[in-house]
């Protein structure tokens, strides 16, 4: 199912509902009808090129005429999509990963390197390495400064 027809279809339908049935009454649609043919009669023509306002009027209740005209076609279109929306499959495609870990060896101290080191003027310290990525680190350390393993 593509969800965005299905909700462009929705919303087509929805707001044509709106504004055919609640936003304007069926009284209102016939008087639209009667004045949109008398605007673009001769007659609506006259009274555009007097009056300014007439003019303006006569291009709103155009609009709305041509709106009412489609109706049927409009709605035809918001099913259309509602329905290609239902029956093409997404796009998206479910990938799903897996991936393999190993589970962490107990450490023992066995495993852990010692080193002493002399340093000039100081006194030896005592080093260990990282049993995962061999870093040296301080025996005082409890996780490896490079990798963050537990020491």
């Amino acid at each position: 199912m593509n969800i965005g027809l299905v909700i462009l279809g929705v919303l087509i339908i929805g707001a044509m509902f709106f504004f055919s049935n609640i936003l304007i009454t069926p009284q209102q649609k016939s008087q639209i009808k009667i004045a949109s043919s008398l605007c673009n009669s001769p007659l609506g023509s006259i009274g555009g090129a007097i009056s300014s306002d007439v003019a303006t009027n006569c291009q709103q209740i155009g609009f709305l005429g041509t709106i009412i005209g489609y109706e049927t076609f409009i709605y035809l279109a918001g099913i259309v999509l509602l329905v290609i929306g239902v029956a093409i499959p997404s796009s998206k495609k479910e990938v799903h990963v897996i991936k393999e870990v190993e589970k962490p060896k107990e450490e023992t101290e066995d495993e852990l390197y010692f080193e002493k080191t002399e340093t000039k003027g100081k006194k030896s310290n005592e080093y260990k390495f990282c049993s995962k990525c061999g870093a040296k680190i301080s025996k005082k350390s409890k996780f490896c400064t490079k990798c963050g393993e537990k020491a």
